[in-house]
């Protein structure tokens, strides 16, 4: 897997060595980032993070910082990895938590520009999907399997919806 657009295209990155993860292709990846645009000087936060590949991937394209969190051992070594080949380590902070966890001890905190939320299939939980919601001032990335239908969010408005595989990836707007 590789960086696709920015500062550190072409650069490797690696997924944790585990069934658990999903990684997003370098296709998908490159084609969600045409359809965001510029993410240049934006906070994200990258939930169910995996490698930290979108949280990566924004860091190359210019964004100010990014938060990876992730409950997985592997997944935390992985990301902190690839901060440290990447020397960005100041750029993207890594939370080892359980999204769940995180969301319930940041009730009215912490916002940004934008939310990438990737969570294993067999444990996509809709009530984490909408809380994750209420922390995007402007967009909400959800990568689903595609036996799920994409869910209603509260004040935003899903603008595109495309099929990779058996993954979709939905984008909605705050409005």
């Amino acid at each position: 897997m590789r960086i696709v657009g920015g500062e550190f295209k072409g650069r490797i990155i690696n997924a944790p060595d585990s069934d658990l993860t999903r990684p997003i292709t370098d296709k998908a990846r490159e084609a969600l980032f045409n359809m965001l645009g510029d993410v240049s000087d934006l906070r994200v936060l990258d939930a169910y993070a995996g490698s930290g590949s979108l949280s990566l991937e924004t860091i190359s394209r210019g964004a100010k910082s990014a938060v990876a969190i992730d409950s997985s051992k592997e997944a935390i070594t992985s990301i902190t990895n690839n901060i440290q080949n990447l020397s960005v380590a100041g750029r993207v902070e890594v939370v080892h938590q359980d999204v769940t966890d995180w969301l319930e001890n940041n009730i009215g905190g912490n916002s940004f520009d934008i939310v990438f939320a990737d969570p294993p299939f067999d444990k996509f939980n809709e009530e984490n999907i909408k809380e994750l919601a209420t922390h995007s001032k402007r967009v909400l990335v959800l990568k689903h399997s595609r036996r799920i239908e994409p869910i209603e969010l509260d004040n935003m408005e899903l603008v595109r919806s495309r099929r990779y595989g058996e993954s979709v990836i939905s984008i909605y707007l705050c409005q």
